[in-house]
């Protein structure tokens, strides 16, 4: 007795039957019309894709989500490294600005200095104010040289917080401390020191080369100003004192 195949239902004949022509062809027509559904299918497929793994020039296969977010990093990467090595946009002032920290264009630095005098020049007495009379006056000084240790010595108590009206404000921040050296009247010719003589400090050696203390000493009412930066942790005897006063 006939059997049929499991899938396409294609009769086959038992092995005591007679070939029969009408089966075959039917069996021919099925085998057939599967094979033109299978041609069909295959029609609308494509051979497996191959990918790059990033964006490649002037190919034409596909590249993976992957391989485009690692390529567009790198890039990005690239150029925040690069705006991270460049400074801001600079502004340049116009002219030489007192204050200013910005740079000056180079037109700006000419102008500036445009009809300044030159670093050697000459002046004829006339055109210099006062000469006369000011000469006449630095003629007309007494120095007085101090050298005296114990009116020289300045103990650790003196060190108050820097209220000295003639520095600067930046001067004070620089130098937070001060002491007056008071000197007695009888080392300046029996007057007392004013702020309107001129005074000179000489320090020893190790203090003077410490840094600590401000070069320029302030005259005051009975003597001396010394700024320093840190309170010294010991008394300090300067070597010498010298006081210029005016005579009328």
């Amino acid at each position: 007795m006939a059997t049929n195949t499991t899938n396409y239902n294609i009769v086959k004949p038992a092995e005591n039957e007679n070939a029969d022509v009408a089966v075959i062809n039917s069996n021919m027509d099925i085998i057939d019309g599967q094979m033109k559904t299978n041609h069909d299918l295959a029609a609308g497929k494509q051979d497996p894709l191959t990918y790059d793994t990033e964006p490649t020039e002037n190919s034409t296969k596909m590249v993976k989500s992957g391989g485009i977010f690692s390529y567009i990093k790198t890039k990005v990467d690239a150029l925040t490294a690069l705006i991270n090595g460049k400074q801001a946009t600079l502004t340049f002032d116009s002219t030489p600005t007192s204050g200013s920290t910005n740079p000056v264009t180079s037109g700006g630095v000419y102008t500036g200095l445009a009809g300044k005098a030159a670093s050697t020049h000459t002046h004829s007495e006339s055109q210099i104010t006062n000469l006369t009379a000011d000469l006449a006056l630095k003629g007309n000084t007494q120095t007085y040289t101090i050298t005296d240790s114990t009116t020289l010595t300045i103990p650790t108590t003196a060190w108050v917080a820097n209220t000295n009206s003639q520095a600067e404000t930046a001067e004070k921040t620089d130098y937070p401390y001060m002491a007056i050296l008071t000197i007695p009247s009888s080392l300046t010719g029996g007057k007392a020191v004013t702020a309107d003589d001129t005074g000179e400090s000489f320090p020893n050696y190790a203090d003077s080369i410490s840094e600590n203390f401000f070069k320029h000493a302030y005259t005051t009412a009975g003597g001396l100003i010394i700024e320093a930066v840190t309170k010294p942790t010991a008394a300090m005897t300067l070597l010498q004192v010298k006081i210029e006063r005016r005579l009328s």
